[in-house]
């Protein structure tokens, strides 16, 4: 990673607060049913980090944003199989 790459591991600082819920983080606990409109945070743990992901199986959850605090052109990495922008698969 360059020293100018910006990793988040964490995405709680998504936005609007209201958009997503942590109720059912931790693998450790039974999964809820999936909130209604919303997305839910997972906890994970890799070799390498471990922080808070965006999982949502709705088609009409919330637009999230992310605050990235950078300004100017930026480009974004996701997970394989995550949802792009416009509903394609990454």
């Amino acid at each position: 990673m360059a020293t100018d790459d910006l990793l988040l591991s964490d995405l709680t600082c998504a936005l609007p607060r209201d958009g997503w819920t942590d109720a059912d983080s931790t693998v450790h606990k039974p999964i809820a049913a999936a909130p209604a409109g919303k997305w839910r945070i997972i906890d994970y743990k890799t070799d390498h980090y471990d922080g808070r992901a965006l999982l949502t199986t709705c088609p009409d959850a919330a637009p999230l944003r992310i605050p990235l605090g950078r300004a100017g052109w930026h480009a974004e990495a996701r997970a394989p199989g995550s949802a792009a922008p416009d509903g394609s698969s990454g």
